[in-house]
């Protein structure tokens, strides 16, 4: 075989190769990425909603939890998480991330959502679960009115960084599965240390 045939049949591998796995993602060899209300697994269900909270790293800290509601937004089968908790975009280098959970609790029985407590993990009454595997059953309820129906809180760890400017999520992506499809969906909060490197629209006032 002459060497140029051999470049071509090298090429044609290549290429095929390539093919192959940009078929196999589109057969479902890669997961399927939504907002937050168009999928599966949510949170407030508007694919434009921004919740954001700014922590003060000097009246509080060094560690804060968050929370965060996961529910269903239709009916069928459960999204069992993959563990998988992510940052949708990141801006500054002051702050940490430092783990998560998932805790579940009825508001009629006293817990109510986090939002945000100092410390991490948080005390709080409820048991913390692992997020792997942890299966995603309670549909959402936009308003919730039903206070005995079981609320899924996402729980995150954030604390300071070596460096003083401030950072952290501009959104939170969580992985899971469902109906033996891979998903993964953005959620629209914001979590941050503020600080210069942080939008004032979010840290200029009161944190």
């Amino acid at each position: 075989m002459t060497r140029r045939r051999l470049v071509i049949v090298v090429l044609v591998v290549v290429v095929l190769a390539t093919g192959s796995v940009a078929f196999a993602n589109y057969l479902g060899g890669g997961p399927a990425h939504h907002l937050d209300g168009q999928g599966i697994l949510g949170s407030s269900g508007d694919p434009g909603s921004i919740v954001a909270v700014g922590f003060d790293p000097i009246i509080g800290g060094p560690t804060w939890s968050v929370g965060l509601e996961l529910c269903l937004t239709q009916s069928g089968d459960p999204a069992v998480l993959d563990g998988s908790v992510a940052p949708t975009k990141t801006f500054g280098s002051g702050f940490q991330y430092l783990g998560a959970f998932v805790r579940q609790f009825k508001r009629s029985e006293g817990s109510t959502p986090m939002i945000s407590v100092d410390g991490f993990p948080p005390q709080v009454p409820d048991p913390l679960h692992p997020v792997h595997e942890y299966s995603v059953n309670d549909r959402c309820q936009h308003p919730k009115t039903d206070r005995s129906a079981p609320y899924t809180e996402l729980v995150l760890g954030f604390g300071r960084g070596t460096e003083t400017g401030g950072g952290g999520w501009m959104g939170v992506d969580v992985g899971y599965t469902s109906g033996g499809h891979h998903h993964v969906v953005s959620l629209g909060y914001y979590f941050m240390i503020c600080g210069p490197a942080a939008p004032p629209q979010y840290c200029g006032g009161p944190t």
